[in-house]
């Protein structure tokens, strides 16, 4: 099990935050998918 730092967790989120923002500019709700998310981010799909 992998224990991470409350900074990375929190680093994390602010980076999914921040893909999810500019997939909205130019994608709809119901058209992003993980992996476009996944794209956008440092990050694989789960």
């Amino acid at each position: 099990m992998v224990i991470k730092s409350e900074k990375a967790i929190s680093s994390r989120k602010e980076e999914i935050i921040n893909a999810c923002q500019n997939l909205y500019e130019t994608m709809s709700f119901k058209d992003i998918t993980i992996l476009d998310i996944s794209k956008k981010t440092s990050f694989s799909k789960p």
